[in-house]
């Protein structure tokens, strides 16, 4: 059994998800968003992420990189969420939201930082103008996880880091091949 089966009782996306994927699924990101679980899923090519969404939006494609994020949750929504890895040094990650018509909503960089947080955030509108800056997330135990308990069990046996945003309701479990 793939690794990749075992968290699909969490998410139907996941579950519906083309088996000929899998073997191009680095990492899984399950995200609780206050009472909503989604997933994020992480491969190693464009063309996995091409079979998911049909066409590649600029900044994705453009993008130096060897991770291709989907939160597979946010596929045929208002707010398309896709990451690539950050394009700096400085960078850990950039996000991009996307409208129906995979027209620019929003983009945020995830920063590494020296100082109480591991990471901070700026988030951007559509023409490049800031709108929040230093956004603090952190990472930590599995107590940072407010999801399904039962999903940290399933994880066993797998690399996994928590994240946690510091000013909403919001949490990551980063599971790891």
């Amino acid at each position: 059994m793939h690794w990749v089966v075992k968290f699909a009782k969490y998410s139907n996306c996941l579950n519906t998800m083309s088996f000929t994927l899998y073997p191009s699924v680095k990492e899984l990101i399950f995200c609780q968003r206050q009472d909503n679980l989604s997933v994020c899923v992480v491969f190693d090519n464009i063309g996995s992420l091409k079979d998911i969404i049909g066409n590649v939006p600029h900044e994705l494609q453009s993008a130096n990189t060897e991770r291709y994020f989907v939160d597979l949750e946010s596929v045929g929504t208002s707010k398309l969420r896709l990451y690539c890895d950050g394009q700096t040094d400085n960078e850990m990650l950039r996000s991009y939201s996307y409208n129906e018509s995979k027209q620019l909503i929003e983009n945020k960089i995830y920063k590494r930082s020296t100082g109480q947080y591991p990471i901070l955030i700026d988030r951007y509108n559509p023409d490049g103008i800031i709108i929040s800056s230093d956004e603090p997330e952190y990472s930590g135990s599995r107590e940072l996880w407010t999801g399904p308990s039962d999903l940290i069990d399933t994880a066993e046996g797998h690399d996994v880091i928590y994240l946690r945003k510091q000013n909403t309701d919001q949490c990551y479990m980063r599971i790891m091949k």
